[in-house]
């Protein structure tokens, strides 16, 4: 949006709501042009207020790098009841910088404007509790889908990021991964499987890599492999494990024991191969149609098995 105030000729921000109910009317203040691309707008503190003959100044602070847990980087948007705007601190004895705290008009100018063909509305709940059809295919089912915006995603510089899009899309799919499979050698009467998981697995652009999650990291969470990076806000990462956790994953890393006879899954004794499925929880995020990061949460009571 382009912002105006009575004493400039304007200045293009992206307005992005804080994590709670949007009546809260709070919000994050992103720079979008200029020195400060890319990074939030952010609320000084009575430590850089100042007195000249009597008079207060509050000497504004940069911009920062965005982190959704700091209350100084959030704003309340006020009306002032005439198409025109303030904002207020969320945090007592705080200062918004001072191109928010005087009254400012918002535009919408076409070039600015992201319309989006297709509607992301969150979890469906209802095909929540369904599995996926279980069979050779192994096709995925969509679960849900939500878009957001770039300041909660770190991959490479600002400039570059901010050109391709200001939003990726996360996508959660339900599928069945295969963990085991075997041929019948014309010798076997029985399949002793035995399989070690790690429950949650990630993929950067294709690759698997280990997560990075040592110290505080400005509210992220790093995956890197080999020479690149990415880094997911924590407030995403957190929420996509609530999202498992409340319908039964659980973290670590299990072993699968089983014996399965070849009279418990086919027909007589005859048998060409054994398969040995387990449901995967996939959220996948990607910007401008590239998938960028798989986050796959591997729920081990769920197993299934296929024979031929």
């Amino acid at each position: 949006m382009l912002l105006n105030t009575d004493s400039d000729f304007g200045e293009y921000f992206v307005f992005i709501p804080v994590l709670q109910p949007l009546f809260s009317n709070r919000y994050y203040v992103i720079h979008a042009d200029g020195k400060y691309k890319g990074l939030a707008s952010k609320c000084s503190t009575e430590d850089d207020v100042s007195y000249c003959c009597s008079r207060r100044i509050i000497q504004d602070v940069e911009p920062r790098p965005f982190d959704h847990r700091d209350e100084l980087q959030q704003f309340e948007i006020c009306s002032d009841g005439d198409a025109g705007f303030h904002a207020k601190s969320v945090v007592p004895s705080s200062f918004p910088p001072a191109f928010l705290r005087v009254k400012f008009f918002l535009f919408e100018e076409n070039k600015r404007v992201y319309q989006f063909h297709d509607d992301a509305k969150g979890l469906d709940n209802s095909i929540r509790s369904r599995l996926p059809k279980f069979d050779s295919s192994t096709t995925n089912m969509v679960v849900g889908k939500w878009y957001t915006p770039f300041v909660f995603v770190k991959e490479g510089s600002l400039n570059v990021q901010m050109k391709k899009s200001l939003f990726y899309t996360v996508m959660l799919e339900r599928l069945w991964e295969k963990i085991y499979s075997l041929e019948n050698d014309g010798r076997e009467s029985k399949v002793a499987l035995n399989v070690e998981m790690r429950r949650e697995v990630d993929f950067l652009f294709g690759v698997e890599v280990l997560r990075r999650n040592n110290g505080d990291n400005g509210g992220f969470i790093w995956f890197k492999s080999g020479g690149g990076k990415l880094g997911l806000s924590l407030a995403v990462w957190e929420g996509m494990r609530w999202l498992e956790e409340s319908i039964g994953w659980v973290n670590g890393v299990e072993r699968v024991e089983r014996v399965m006879e070849i009279g418990d899954g086919a027909a007589g004794s005859g048998w060409r191969r054994f398969d040995c499925y387990v449901l995967v929880k996939k959220f996948a995020l990607g910007m401008d149609g590239t998938l960028v990061l798989n986050c796959d949460f591997r729920h081990t009571h769920e197993i299934r098995t296929i024979w031929e």
